[in-house]
């Protein structure tokens, strides 16, 4: 390209809230914020998350936490080929409800990109993986093993996009009983102009 246009950030920012009244009164308040930026060779994507909820006995009028969770990752990938990469990526999450004090997720490896644009993409990563984790009143824990996930997103239309992520992170100590699997699926939906709602 004699002049190319120069690369540049994306992103987006989602807020959730639930409020119910009546047998059962909840409040729960989130957020999810995630942004990206992709060069010729390399692509760099970080995001955020947190919810927090709480709910109301009728019996005993006392709240409880319903829902306490944090998370925030960054993952940079760099393209030897058009279609083969390398990446680095780490995650961090804490979940009060299920006394998770912290979790720390580095992991490194290779992926293929099997389709990239605008409607369709579809990418598969393999690499190694160590989880170090801490859960309240015990003593922090940590395994190595490898890392399988893929991503994929369609647009069918252009106000509408299904996405899907699936991420397994066995041990290689205890392979079926000792593993981590993140998983997301849903669509967005553009209401007006850059105001979209995700399901």
């Amino acid at each position: 390209a004699i002049y190319p246009f120069p690369p540049e950030w994306n992103g987006s920012l989602a807020l959730n809230g639930l409020l119910t009244r009546g047998n059962s009164e909840t409040e729960q308040l989130g957020f999810r914020f995630g942004s990206g930026k992709r060069w010729e060779d390399d692509r760099f994507t970080a995001g955020a998350e947190y919810t927090y909820g709480r709910q109301r006995d009728p019996d005993t009028d006392e709240h409880s936490t319903s829902v306490d969770y944090g998370a925030i990752f960054a993952k940079w990938d760099h393209f030897f080929t058009q279609k083969f990469y390398g990446y680095l990526t780490t995650k961090a999450e804490r979940d009060g409800v299920a006394e998770l004090e912290y979790r720390v997720t580095p992991s490194v490896g290779v992926g293929y990109q099997w389709f990239e644009g605008p409607t369709f993409n579809l990418a598969t990563e393999v690499g190694l993986a160590y989880v170090y984790e801490k859960f309240e009143g015990q003593n922090a824990t940590d395994f190595l093993g490898p890392r399988l996930a893929y991503h994929v997103d369609w647009s069918p239309v252009s106000v509408l996009k299904l996405y899907h992520n699936l991420e397994y992170l066995p041990s290689f100590q205890d392979f079926g009983g000792d593993f981590l699997l993140n998983l997301d699926a849903g669509l967005r939906v553009t209401v007006w102009k850059s105001f979209f709602t995700d399901f």
